[in-house]
């Protein structure tokens, strides 16, 4: 994570005496595996205890904390804005190469802002269903008895 970027945190749960280090392991927790060795020296979380003198025991504490996750999903997502130039690039060059529709679909619900949307106005239940099947049934019953009391009527005539 770049060191010039700040992120707004929680305030460290109650009870946390290494804040810095608390504050350091969010970041690393934060931070795609692919990408630890170059920003932190290590990639596990051995390595992360080990470098700052810990045990994994407190690792493990500090990951029962839910402030914990709220802030290393707020720092994953900072961190990986950065890298929104250089994937929408990389997208586009897949479009323009495949025209995938999945690409070209996320290119429009991204850049366009376009968005699938479901037609929730109508909300049928079960009772107006059948109540309509019901009126439906007795619609077609009162037209096939008015068509054969016609078709009576004419076969009297030509009588």
């Amino acid at each position: 994570m770049n060191s010039t970027t700040r992120i707004k945190l929680n305030p460290p749960p109650k009870g946390i005496k290494r804040v810095y280090e608390y504050r350091k392991f969010v970041l690393f927790m934060a931070t795609p595996q692919q990408f630890r060795e170059k920003e932190f020296g290590y990639i596990d979380q051995q390595g992360f205890a080990k470098n700052n003198k810990m045990s994994k025991q407190q690792l493990i504490v500090w990951k029962k904390f839910p402030e914990f996750w709220e802030d290393v999903n707020k720092a994953m997502d900072i961190y990986l804005k950065q890298y929104t130039p250089s994937v929408r690039g990389a997208m586009l060059n897949k479009i323009l190469k495949t025209g995938d529709a999945a690409e070209v679909k996320l290119w429009h619900q991204l850049v366009e802002g376009w968005s699938e949307k479901t037609d929730n106005q109508f909300s049928v239940n079960r009772e107006s269903i059948k109540a309509l099947q019901d009126a439906n049934r007795a619609i077609f019953e009162a037209a096939k008895a008015d068509d054969a009391k016609r078709r009576q009527e004419g076969n009297k005539g030509q009588k």
